[in-house]
């Protein structure tokens, strides 16, 4: 299977949580309830997370995808200058449901916040780049589960009509 990159707006990337744009352009102030987070145990504390994400060469393979069947998960770039991929997908039966496997460039001052329950790939980073992640996590196997795929997709470096594809990271 081929997959392609979208473009990533709120409307494409709506079936699978909030994209957040952090840009907040205009007068300075508190820009309240821009995203949703979720603690479907309740009473959890979040799990506030650095990670230091090496740069991914392109093209690359999708082999599995993960989810958290009862938490959000918010990843932001610090410093706002982040640029990574996002591919998610549907689930189906407890399964992800290929047929809607979707690709998206998130970068600049943007970050997303996966809904509970949305399979999607680990962090691919396409520059070396902080991120800040949050989900709620007790150390159980519900925190979260790994799927792998029967066989591997490929990301492929042309993207649809009308989105950009990133440049290659050089090695």
């Amino acid at each position: 299977m081929d997959l392609r990159l979208e473009s990533l707006t709120a409307a494409a990337f709506a079936p699978f949580g909030d994209l957040l744009d952090l840009s907040a352009g205009g007068a300075p102030g508190r820009f309240d309830h821009v995203g949703r987070l979720v603690d479907g145990r309740g009473g959890l504390s979040p799990n506030v997370v650095l990670i230091r994400a090496a740069a991914e060469a392109l093209p690359t393979r999708i082999e599995r995808l993960e989810r958290h069947a009862v938490s959000s998960q918010l990843f932001v770039p610090c410093g706002m200058a982040g640029r990574f991929l996002v591919v998610v997908a549907e689930d189906l039966g407890g399964r992800p449901a290929l047929g809607t496997l979707r690709a998206f460039l998130c970068e600049g001052a943007r970050g997303v916040i996966y809904a509970p329950g949305v399979w999607h790939h680990p962090l691919l980073s396409l520059l070396p780049c902080r991120f800040l992640m949050l989900v709620h996590e007790d150390g159980t196997e519900l925190d979260t589960e790994v799927q792998g795929l029967d066989e591997p997709v490929r990301l492929l470096t042309t993207p649809t009509q009308g989105a950009a594809w990133p440049e290659p990271v050089q090695r």
